[in-house]
């Protein structure tokens, strides 16, 4: 099992250790008592990731994790989701008029595209690997995916197919109780069970309206 570490920033920090959740305790519990996993930068992470090939996992920011990824000797790799989702923020001096537009620069390049055109020019389209192996890789697991819900209607056939099968034999069986008190064969009762069935009517006529008036 790879060893788990963060650098020492304080925001890696606080959040292993105030969280609730049963994971993120003994992760916590792992970093603060097991020594040599913490490091003190990104970058001696990262180096520790590369040196002990899947032996150490670093939690690290997911642009940095992203950005790291894109860069050679494309080596690394993000495993699972982001732990929670947080939003770096500009500072300012207290009541900076910088502020308010600071806000709205953010606001309107959020919503224009700007910031993720910048990703991606930054992050993917310089990026220094090749994307070959990893395309392949999410086909894959495309490929998979749709096999884990292929497993649902392959269920969903098989009970059709059961149910079918057990109306059938129902069928046959009450044909065949039929046909004993007509005193017919089993296929002349399955043909006129089928004829009631299918159009509701008995002697397989149209019903006949009767005129009860006298004269």
């Amino acid at each position: 099992m790879p060893m788990t570490s963060r650098s020492r920033s304080k925001f890696n920090m606080e959040h292993s250790k105030r969280s609730e959740l049963a994971d993120y305790k003994r992760m916590w519990e792992f970093m603060s008592t097991t020594p040599g996993v913490n490091v003190a930068s990104y970058d001696e992470g990262i180096h520790l990731v590369r040196q002990r090939k899947g032996k150490y996992a670093l939690l690290v920011e997911s642009p940095k994790n992203d950005y790291t990824n894109q860069r050679k000797p494309c080596d690394t790799m993000k495993v699972g989701q982001n732990l929670d989702a947080k939003g770096f923020g500009v500072a300012t001096p207290l009541g900076s008029p910088l502020k308010h537009r600071i806000n709205l620069a953010v606001l309107e390049m959020t919503e224009n595209g700007t910031l993720t055109k910048l990703q991606n020019t930054w992050w993917y389209e310089r990026s220094e690997c090749d994307h070959t192996n990893k395309q392949e890789t999410s086909g894959t697991d495309d490929e998979l995916s749709l096999g884990s819900l292929a497993g649902i209607f392959y269920i969903l056939i098989i009970g059709l197919v059961l149910a079918m099968a057990v109306a059938l034999i129902e069928f046959c069986y009450n044909s065949k109780k039929d046909a004993q008190k007509s005193h017919m064969t089993l296929a002349e009762a399955m043909k006129a069970k089928a004829r009631i069935t299918i159009t509701g009517n008995s002697d397989g006529g149209e019903p006949s309206c009767h005129n009860s008036h006298t004269h």
